[in-house]
């Protein structure tokens, strides 16, 4: 399993933190430096609380009970070990950062909340799930000099790249 994405600024992440707790001992979080310039670096979701609330009940992740001031103070419950979000509180509901990308169109799980009056926002860091290699990371060593063989080894922890 060869995963990668498209962006990890900081670190990647361990498979077990994302999908359900499988351990490969190659895909393990490492750290992963890009260009700054990189356009998808960075990004913001901006969302009504009532836009929120609506697409968590349809998601049955809450229940109507939940009321404004409850969204407005949204928070960080837990992170992964690579830093990124894992879940977080909305009232009485946990609710994962995984499904929160997923309903949302985060970029990804490395984010902060904010809330204002109306709104509350996530600032987003990275694109994608961060299992694996970061493709960005990989052009970033390249243009660095770095082969790809380093490459391919800094990413996938572990492992021997042999001819066949």
């Amino acid at each position: 399993k060869a995963f990668f994405h498209a962006s990890s600024p900081i670190k990647t992440e361990n498979i077990d933190q994302i999908w359900g707790g499988e351990k490969l001992p190659y895909l393990l979080s490492v750290e992963s430096s890009e260009d700054e310039g990189y356009a998808n670096r960075t990004s913001q979701n901006v969302i009504s609380f009532l836009e929120f609330k609506e697409k968590l009940l349809s998601n049955n992740l809450v229940t109507d009970e939940l009321n404004i001031e409850e969204i407005k103070n949204s928070k960080i419950n837990e992170f992964t070990t690579s830093g990124r979000v894992k879940n977080i509180i909305v009232g009485k509901f946990l609710i994962s950062a995984e499904k929160l990308r997923t309903i949302f169109g985060l970029k990804s799980t490395n984010f902060t909340i904010v809330a204002d009056n109306n709104n509350i926002t996530f600032n987003v860091i990275g694109y994608g799930h961060g299992v694996g290699m970061s493709q960005y990371g990989a052009v970033y060593m390249a243009n660095n000099g770095t082969k790809y063989t380093d490459i391919l080894s800094h990413y996938y922890k572990n492992t021997n790249i042999k001819k066949i």
